[in-house]
């Protein structure tokens, strides 16, 4: 299942280089950033941030593989919400249907998302992904500087000097504080 390795930190999304060349990955996460961080097309229902017309989407989901494929997240909505318990749960419902493909695709049996705000205004997703070999995988975002990571289970979130893991030992979604 190799991929191209995608890296993504300060909200920009690059490839990676090894002595010139493109590198691969084995791991989930290049699927994971661009099912996370490309734009889904916001339903007509969807409430546009700024007032906006622009649904934006994923220009791929014009010819789909699979008649109603489509990419990417609905996550660039929340660009100007409040801290809210209910953006939480917008977030954590688009991350979880972003990552649907990953399950619909054979490359996990079971995916879970904790949202939180981490800091004021900052919003971090907790990212849990179930193998088919029964092996978990677990990746973060923190929201105010753009980072995604491959984390292990008891890791704490991007730059968090002391305070609750994310995630716990035994691989059960907590709230940090």
């Amino acid at each position: 299942m190799s991929d191209v390795k995608l890296n993504f930190d300060n909200f920009l999304c690059d490839v990676e280089l090894i002595s010139g060349d493109l590198a691969t990955d084995d791991t989930l996460q290049s699927k994971v950033i661009i099912s996370l961080f490309t734009d889904r097309y916001a339903d007509d229902d969807d409430p546009l941030p700024y007032a906006s017309s622009d649904r934006r989407g994923f220009w791929g989901d014009a010819w789909p593989d699979i008649d109603g494929d489509k990419i990417g997240s609905k996550l660039w909505l929340l660009w100007r919400e409040k801290q809210t318990n209910q953006t939480l749960e917008r977030a954590r419902g688009y991350a979880v249907e972003a990552l649907q493909n990953l399950i619909d695709d054979g490359y996990a049996v079971a995916v879970d998302v904790l949202a939180v705000w981490y800091a004021r205004g900052v919003l971090a997703l907790g990212i849990q992904i179930d193998l088919p070999t029964g092996e978990t995988d677990f990746f973060q975002f923190l929201g105010s500087d753009g980072a995604f990571r491959s984390v292990d289970p008891g890791a704490t979130l991007i730059g968090q000097e002391t305070g609750a893991p994310i995630f716990t030992e035994d691989t059960t979604l907590i709230e940090a504080d």
